[in-house]
């Protein structure tokens, strides 16, 4: 995510070479998005600037907006004012997440409805699940 009128606002995608350089917020170490953005600037050889840690992504949106670094953070809800969100170039930067029940137990329909449409997605969109 970057700012508006940014250097790499225009671009559909960028290269984690590319962020090198650039300031960053990001969030803190204990957090595991943290974790999954340093396993990826060791994928790719990179140790860009982070100017600011914090535990609350809409704050590091926040700043971003400010002006003050670039970050690399989930899709966001409904768009962050004066911000572009651009894909990175890399396919492992992925968080799984995992949807349990129990078949023998009664689930509220709602929930039911949840698992449903969430175990139908993942079914559209995993190019590794057999037919």
């Amino acid at each position: 995510m970057v700012w508006h009128g940014h250097r790499l606002a225009k671009r559909r995608s960028i290269g984690f070479a590319e962020l090198a350089e650039e300031p960053v917020v990001a969030l803190d170490g204990d957090h595991t998005l943290r974790r999954l953005f340093d396993d990826a600037c060791r994928r790719h050889g990179v140790s860009p600037p982070i100017i600011f840690e914090g535990t609350d992504i809409a704050t590091l949106r926040g700043l971003i907006g400010a002006r003050l670094g670039v970050g690399v953070l989930p899709r966001a809800p409904v768009r962050h004012p004066g911000t572009v969100e651009i894909r990175t170039d890399d396919e492992e930067l992925v968080r799984p997440i995992a949807v349990g029940w129990i078949a023998d137990r009664y689930l509220p329909p709602s929930a039911a409805a949840f698992r449903d449409t969430a175990v139908a997605a993942y079914a559209d969109r995993d190019p590794h699940r057999p037919d």
